[in-house]
């Protein structure tokens, strides 16, 4: 934990949500909060379930100051990911679990059907399902529906043990990550041509976590893949709390040459871009022609989408503490322009020296001399950063660039959030997506 306030984002985002903290009860919030994960003996060898488990010990580590830890150690060999398989409890150490035994006051995780948990997460399909009561599945998930379930459990988890949100823990959610507005999905879950050519423009909280997606898919031979990650930004102690894949020793590093040295041990071939994506910029003929765009700038995401790629998956996280558990998807060339998806806002003044009150616990630390009004104004201008909001969100765009290889057609916007899958909405896309390069999964 950094004992800058600027960098901590945790702190920050509950200083938003929960107005009475102060900073010391903030941070004591978030040093005591700790998961216990339960996986069920019957499902620990499904791609879905170890998918899930690895997700939930990678971004819980960041959310959970105290820890992830598990009930017991699997004694079975991994099947996720390109790897030679090894002892899946290696994996889940490695992963960032913990050896010991949890806190009595661990919030538990139960995936599967057997075991006392708070929650309990299952996949069947191409759904992701989590709730207060263990349900039994009919068919098998995938590492997809895997990962989204682990993104809306650790969600579910943050928000009653840390926010003390009442109700958090009461409410199923099912989310269907092919027909997103839950319709029940015709197709088979199983992954059978994976992407292969990408442009990852944003290397941030949603890149990691994309990236950190497609190094669980069963790629038959991940030296196929090329990625070219494309960020100008390099990475700062304010990341480490909230972008999957930050280590301490990425800090002061560009985020591109750090992400690729990750990619490159799962044993994708990568292109470094380090210029920002302007108005000008369009993908070369050798280049990849299908986007993952995960960046906050409005610009650079307008630029993206209309630079002229055979498909773009833009997905967009909330960037106030209100929105903190929101994500939208939008898919180009559709119905929609890049304008009418981001619409130009009208002026608005940026905080600055004099108008920085805007939270009335950001402005008591800088009367209490805690925070300088520069800090202040550093806090009120970034935007939250949720890894699990983000992980949810890189699940989705993999998952609909996976119905696009399959089907020709993916959806164009997808609306939802980690707190009420009702209110999941989308729309699917009227024309036709262009072939894309795809290889083989195992």
């Amino acid at each position: 934990m950094t004992s800058n306030i600027e960098a901590d984002r945790g702190s920050q985002l509950l200083l938003a949500v929960l107005p009475d903290l102060d900073l010391q009860g903030a941070r004591m919030a978030l040093d005591r909060a700790s998961l216990e994960m339960i996986i069920d003996d019957d499902v620990e060898q499904s791609a879905w379930a170890q998918a899930c488990a690895i997700a939930i010990v990678a971004c819980g580590s960041k959310m959970f100051r105290r820890g992830v830890f598990l009930s017991r150690q699997p004694e079975c060999e991994t099947v996720v990911g390109n790897g030679l398989p090894r002892l899946f409890k290696r994996a889940l150490l490695e992963a960032g679990c913990r050896k010991e035994p949890a806190p009595a006051h661990a919030f538990r995780i139960c995936i599967g059907t057997k075991g006392a948990g708070h929650i309990y997460v299952s996949a069947t399909g191409w759904k992701a399902i989590v709730g207060p009561k263990p349900v039994a599945t009919t068919s098998p998930g995938n590492e997809l529906s895997g990962i989204f379930a682990r993104a809306a459990s650790t969600a579910i988890a943050f928000r009653a043990f840390v926010l003390s949100d009442p109700i958090a823990a009461r409410r199923m959610l099912e989310y269907d990550l092919w027909q997103p507005q839950g319709q029940s999905s015709p197709a088979s879950a199983e992954l059978r041509n994976l992407p292969a050519d990408l442009w990852l423009l944003g290397m941030g909280n949603l890149g990691q976590a994309t990236l950190f997606t497609l190094g669980l898919l069963p790629y038959r031979d991940t030296s196929q893949v090329r990625l070219l990650l494309n960020d100008p930004d390099i990475c700062g102690w304010e990341n480490l709390g909230v972008q999957l894949l930050t280590q301490p020793n990425w800090i002061g590093r560009t985020k591109v040459r750090c992400a690729a040295d990750w990619a490159e041990r799962v044993g994708f071939r990568t292109i470094l871009n380090e210029r920002k994506f302007l108005a000008t910029s369009r993908p070369d003929q050798d280049e990849p022609r299908v986007a993952l765009v995960g960046v906050d700038n409005l610009n650079a995401r307008r630029f993206a989408a209309s630079a002229e790629f055979d498909l773009l998956l833009d997905a967009g996280l909330g960037s106030t503490a209100n929105e903190a558990f929101d994500v939208r998807l939008h898919a180009f060339p559709g119905s929609r322009m890049p304008v009418d998806a981001w619409p130009e806002a009208e002026p608005s003044e940026r905080v600055g020296e004099g108008n920085v009150v805007k939270r009335g616990n950001i402005q008591s630390l800088v009367q209490a001399g805690v925070l300088d009004e520069c800090g202040a104004i550093t806090i009120e201008n970034q935007p939250v950063g949720v890894p699990c909001t983000a992980l949810a969100a890189a699940a989705m765009q993999v998952a609909q660039l996976c119905r696009a290889i399959e089907t020709g057609s993916c959806c164009e916007m997808v609306d939802f959030d980690l707190v009420n899958s009702n209110r999941a909405v989308s729309q699917v896309m009227g024309r036709p997506v262009s072939p894309i390069v795809a290889c083989p999964a195992r």
